[in-house]
């Protein structure tokens, strides 16, 4: 469903030419929960924007469904950010339609697309408020909500619990198993998290230092729901920190 075919990108500061990804290989099944994990800074972020069509790589080509990633694809993918970007002067229900506003879709029906999803992650009753009035978790459930809402192939999210306490984030990770569970998107989900990793993840892949490039794709053969601390996902963790040890230390 979605490929990346040798994705090498550049980008300059100053004078220095900084090689953020070179010869980034991937390949994500439809349905598919794929996370990739890595380093910080080994471009795993860049990666992403990247496969949403935002940035241009230097070398290499994405493809969705046989096309070329040229641009966004607001109907083919949604992005979830590391921070919930709602419009604090719209109300929780309009934030959820706004992506439906902006497709042009008729005001009936993007408000029973934005209580739908509401209700999917949990928030209904909340469709009144604002984002001030909200947790930083109920804020980030919005904006899952709002990108559920416009009903993408692709989920594509960029740590999207990263800014969050280590109980809300285990709390949300379960939740977004459910909504995975039941809406069989395909996700690919960013996280420097090891647990997040093997809780959520179908397959891992790891990234290695800057210049970032794909060292292996763990596969992760465990029943959903999962346990935190079960056996299972205890090992998965324990795979992940071995390998991201290793990563650590790989250069060009």
């Amino acid at each position: 469903m979605l490929r990346v075919e040798n994705v090498t990108h550049r980008y300059q500061v100053g004078e220095v030419v900084v090689e953020a990804l070179r010869d980034v290989n991937l390949e994500v099944r439809k349905s598919e929960f794929f996370t990739i994990i890595g380093p910080s800074g080994c471009g795993k972020s860049t990666l992403l924007n990247i496969i949403a069509g935002l940035i241009r790589p230097t070398a290499g080509r994405v493809f969705v469904n046989g096309t070329e990633v040229t641009r966004p694809l607001p109907g083919m993918m949604a992005y979830v950010f590391q921070q919930p970007l709602l419009l604090p002067w719209r109300t929780v229900l309009d934030n959820v339609a706004f992506g439906l506003e902006m497709m042009g879709v008729e005001k009936r029906e993007r408000i029973k697309r934005a209580k739908e999803m509401l209700q999917l992650v949990g928030l209904q009753g909340f469709e009144k408020m604002y984002p001030s009035e909200l947790s930083g978790g109920m804020q980030q459930r919005v904006s899952i909500a709002r990108a559920l809402a416009v009903n993408p192939s692709i989920l594509l999210m960029d740590e999207p619990f990263g800014a969050l306490d280590e109980q809300t984030r285990l709390q949300l990770g379960i939740e977004l198993t459910k909504i995975w569970m039941l809406t069989k998107k395909t996700i690919v989900f960013v996280t420097h998290s090891l647990s997040e990793a093997a809780l959520l993840s179908d397959r891992i892949a790891v990234m290695c230092a800057r210049p970032g490039r794909v060292i292996d794709v763990l596969e992760v053969d465990a029943d959903r729901p999962r346990d935190p601390e079960s056996p299972e996902v205890q090992r998965v963790r324990s795979r992940l920190w071995d390998l991201l040890r290793n990563a650590a230390k790989v250069t060009a």
